[in-house]
């Protein structure tokens, strides 16, 4: 028994952590989009004179087009999902496996 090495190993797995309910670093696009949301809204109620209801509202799209983005895009999906996605969708060769039936001749 004198004989026996004992190594330390990290055999689990790495993970990109979570913020915001976003993994990653994903959480950065969401909060630059908030703060180009909070400079439009103050620009459009103190400079433009719009109504507060109507900036608020007009304020909330940049967020909620980001995050629509990043829920369907990027949040759980492999490394260049996105890219790979719109080369399927415009020429038809990503690198996504296709379900295929195999045709048996009797």
């Amino acid at each position: 028994m004198a004989d026996l090495i004992i190594t330390n190993t990290n055999s689990a797995t790495d993970s990109e952590g979570m913020a915001f309910g976003l993994s990653g670093n994903l959480f950065i696009y969401l909060l630059g989009s908030i703060i180009v949301s909070i400079l439009g809204v103050t620009l459009m109620i103190s400079v433009f004179g719009v109504s507060a209801i109507i900036a608020l509202a007009l304020g909330t799209v940049p967020v909620v087009l980001t995050l629509a983005y990043l829920k369907i895009f990027k949040h759980r999906k492999p490394p260049h999902y996105q890219e790979d996605l719109f080369e399927l969708w415009i020429s038809g060769t990503g690198h996504e496996r296709r379900n295929f039936t195999i045709r048996r001749s009797i």
